[in-house]
C-alpha cells in the first residue's frame, strides 16, 4: 500500500512534492515506486554521478540503466540542450540548495520542469514534462506548499497504515522533534502512551473517511506543557482513502485568551450581580442579554422565564413621552447618543406573585463600535425611598408647626393667663349662672392643652429619660382606660410575650402616646368589641401593637395621618397623632399603621430596648 500511495501522489499532482522526494532520496528501500512515474527521477552522489535512475530516465537518456549508473549527469544532459542546467547544477552542488526552473526545449517544442533537491548526502534530479499543465501547475504548487511549508499549523502526512510520510517545519518546531528520524515509521513513535488509544480511534475514523478533532495536553521533551488541537483528515483518491493528514494546532494562546475572557465574563457577572440596581439588557429584537441577581430578586423571574410580554411589561409602563423615545430608538428613526433615553422615571411594576412595587427606571442605549445593538433598563425598588421622602416631608411639616408653635406659645399663653385670672375674679364676684363659668373654664383648659401639645412640637423636651418596664407602663395605661372601655362594652386584652421588657424613656411622654392610641381605638368602636394590646421583642426593639375592631381607616385618610390639624373627630385638634410621632421619633423609634375599611386598625410602635 505505501507503493500505491506514492504512485497516486506523484502521478495525480502537477506539483513536485519536493520534501517527499528528498526523504525518498535518502531512503533506498522505497526507490522502486519511481519506476512507475512518468517523471524523470535521478539520484546523484556528491560528484554528480548517477546512483539511481527510474524508467522514465532510461527512456530519456536512451541507454540501458546499467550504462547510466555511475555516469556524470552533465554528460548525459548535454543532449537535452538545456542552457540553464549546468549553472543550476553547480549552484546546487556548491550551496546545497534546492533549485527549480522551467526550460523550453525548442527541438521538441515542449516545456520541462527541472528540479535539483540536495540533501546531506546526495542530490535528486527530477525532470517533468509540463507543456500542457504549466499554468495549472503553478496554482497546484502554491496550494501544496501552502499546505505543508506555509501552513500556520503543524502538518504531518500518514499512509493508511499509520506510517509517517512527511511533516512541515511547524510540526517539528511545535513538538520539538526532528521528523527525519521518524519518516517511514509508525506514528506511535512520536505519541505518548497515554494518548495512543485516543489517537488510534481518531486515525481509524479518518481512514474510514470521517474527519475527527480532539484536544490534548501534551508534555514536551523539554518539560513544557502544550495545549494542542489534533485534526485528522482522510486523503481520498478515486473514492478510496489512501492516507491521513494530521493538522496540529497550538491552542495555548487561544485557551489563554478564552480563560482570560471567561474570567473577565465571570468578573463582569460578579460586578453586575453585586450592583444594588436591577439590570435588564435586551438587543434590538427584545432578546435578553443581561439579567442580574438583583433583577431576579426584585421581580421573582429567572432569565429563562422572561418572555417578550414580560419584558414589554417594563417598557409599556413608561410614560407616553418616554415610551415614544424608546420606540423611535428601537425602530431606527432616531440615532441614539451616549445619553440616557429615560432618566429616573417612576413607574409601578408587578412582581411574579402579582404584588406591585414602585420602581425608578432609567433606559440607556448599548452602543458597540458606533453601532446601536440594544437597550439597558436599570430599575430599583424605591418603596423605602418613598417612605423616607414622606417621612422627610412629614418632618418638614413638624418643623414648620414647631416654629409656628413657638410663636403661638408666646403670643397666646400670656394673654390666656390674664383671661383666666379675670374669669376667676368675675366668678367670685358674680351671682350669675355657674354653668357658663364652667364652660369658659373648660374651653380655657382646652386651649392650654393645645398650647402644651404645640410646645412639645416646637422643641425637644428636657425631661429626663430613665429605664422603665414597658409592660408595667402599659398595664397602668390599660387600668386607667379600662373603665372607659367597659362603658362602651369593649374589652381590652393584654398579650405580653414577657414581663421583663425595658426601654429608656420619659415615662410621661410614652404614656401620652399609648393613652392616645388606646383612646382612639375605644372611640373607633361604637358597637363594642375587643382591643388587643400586644407586647413582644423583635431583634433589638420592643414592639407594641394596639389593634381595634372598628370600621378601619379609608386609604385617603390613612395617607394624611400625622398631618398637623388634620382630624376626623368632631372635637379633635389634629395634633394628637402628630405629637405621638414626635415623641416616638425623639425616642429613636418608629410608628406604622395598618388599616383596611371594615377590618379595624393596628398601630405598631417600635422602641429600642434598654441595653
Amino acid at each position: 500500500m505505501p507503493d500505491q500511495l506514492n504512485k497516486r501522489t506523484f502521478s495525480g499532482s502537477e506539483n513536485i512534492a519536493s520534501e517527499d522526494i528528498k526523504k525518498i532520496g535518502e531512503t533506498s528501500q522505497i526507490h522502486h515506486p519511481f519506476d512507475y512515474l512518468s517523471d524523470v527521477v535521478v539520484t546523484l552522489d556528491q560528484n554528480g554521478q548517477c546512483t539511481y535512475v527510474n524508467e522514465a530516465a532510461v527512456k530519456l537518456f536512451d541507454n540501458p540503466r546499467q550504462l547510466i549508473i555511475g555516469r556524470d549527469i552533465r554528460e548525459l544532459c548535454q543532449q537535452l540542450a538545456c542552457p540553464k542546467f549546468n549553472e543550476a547544477y553547480e549552484r546546487a552542488m556548491k550551496n546545497r540548495e534546492k533549485l527549480e526552473f522551467d526550460e523550453y526545449i525548442s527541438s521538441d517544442q515542449r516545456w520541462l520542469k527541472v528540479c535539483f533537491l540536495p540533501s546531506e548526502t546526495n542530490i535528486t534530479l527530477i525532470v517533468r514534462d509540463i507543456t500542457d499543465l504549466r499554468k495549472v501547475n503553478d496554482v497546484i504548487e502554491t496550494n501544496y506548499r501552502s499546505m505543508f511549508d506555509q501552513h500556520p499549523d503543524g502538518v504531518v502526512s500518514l499512509d493508511q497504515n499509520g506510517r509517517i510520510l512527511r511533516a512541515n517545519h511547524v510540526f517539528e518546531e511545535l513538538l520539538s522533534i526532528d521528523i527525519r528520524k521518524y519518516v517511514g515509521k509508525h506514528y506511535h513513535r512520536i505519541v505518548r502512551k497515554r494518548f495512543i488509544h485516543r489517537i488510534d480511534e481518531m486515525f481509524l475514523t479518518a481512514v474510514q473517511g470521517e474527519p475527527r478533532t480532539e484536544e490534548f495536553d501534551v508534555l514536551l521533551s523539554n518539560g513544557q506543557r502544550l495545549d494542542v488541537s489534533l485534526m485528522m483528515l482522510p486523503i481520498i483518491s478515486d473514492e478510496e482513502t489512501i492516507g491521513v493528514h494530521c493538522i496540529v494546532r497550538d491552542m495555548s494562546e487561544r485557551n489563554f485568551v478564552a480563560e482570560k475572557a471567561r474570567r473577565l465574563h465571570d468578573m463582569n457577572d460578579l460586578i453586575l450581580d453585586s450592583v444594588n440596581d436591577a439590570i435588564l439588557g435586551i438587543d434590538v429584537d427584545f432578546n435578553v442579554i443581561l439579567w442580574n441577581d438583583e433583577a431576579e430578586k426584585l421581580t421573582g423571574f429567572r432569565q429563562e422565564e422572561l418572555t417578550h410580554s414580560r419584558i414589554m411589561n417594563v417598557f409599556t409602563r413608561l410614560k407616553k413621552e418616554s415610551r415614544k423615545q424608546v420606540e423611535e430608538v428601537l425602530s431606527g428613526v432616531v440615532e441614539p447618543s451616549g445619553q440616557p433615553i429615560v432618566k429616573d422615571e417612576r413607574i409601578t411594576l408587578l412582581r411574579k406573585e402579582g404584588c406591585a412595587f414602585c420602581a425608578e427606571v432609567s433606559v440607556n442605549p448599548i452602543i458597540t463600535g458606533e453601532q446601536f445593538v440594544g437597550l439597558v433598563f436599570t430599575f430599583r425598588d424605591i418603596t423605602e425611598k418613598r417612605k423616607s421622602e414622606e417621612m422627610l416631608h412629614q418632618s418638614d411639616k413638624l418643623s414648620a408647626v414647631g416654629q409656628l408653635a413657638a410663636g403661638i406659645a408666646h403670643e397666646i399663653r400670656n394673654p390666656l393667663t390674664s383671661l383666666k385670672g379675670f374669669l376667676q375674679l368675675i366668678e367670685s364676684q358674680s351671682k350669675g349662672n355657674k354653668e357658663y363659668f364652667d364652660i369658659m373654664k373648660a374651653e380655657f383648659a382646652r386651649i392650654e392643652q393645645i398650647l402644651t401639645e404645640l410646645l412639645i412640637l416646637s422643641k425637644p423636651q428636657s425631661m429626663i429619660k430613665e429605664t422603665k418596664s414597658l409592660s408595667k407602663l402599659l398595664e397602668e395605661i390599660i387600668a386607667l382606660l379600662e373603665t372607659q372601655a367597659i362603658m362602651k362594652n369593649i374589652e381590652i386584652q393584654k398579650m405580653f410575650e414577657r414581663e421583663d421588657i425595658d426601654i429608656i424613656c420619659t415615662e410621661y411622654q410614652i404614656k401620652q402616646v399609648f393613652v392616645n392610641f388606646i383612646k382612639n381605638a375605644i372611640e373607633a368602636m361604637d358597637e363594642g368589641g375587643i382591643i388587643t394590646v400586644e407586647l413582644m421583642v423583635e431583634g433589638s426593639y420592643a414592639v407594641v401593637r394596639v389593634r381595634d375592631e372598628g370600621n378601619g381607616i379609608p386609604a385617603k385618610v390613612l395617607e394624611r395621618l400625622g398631618e398637623p390639624f388634620f382630624t376626623t373627630k368632631e372635637n379633635g385638634t389634629g395634633l394628637g397623632l402628630m405629637v405621638s410621632y414626635k415623641i416616638i421619633e425623639e425616642h429613636n423609634g418608629a410608628i406604622d399603621v395598618n388599616s383596611s375599611e371594615g377590618m379595624g386598625t393596628t398601630f405598631i410602635v417600635r422602641l429600642p430596648l434598654a441595653m
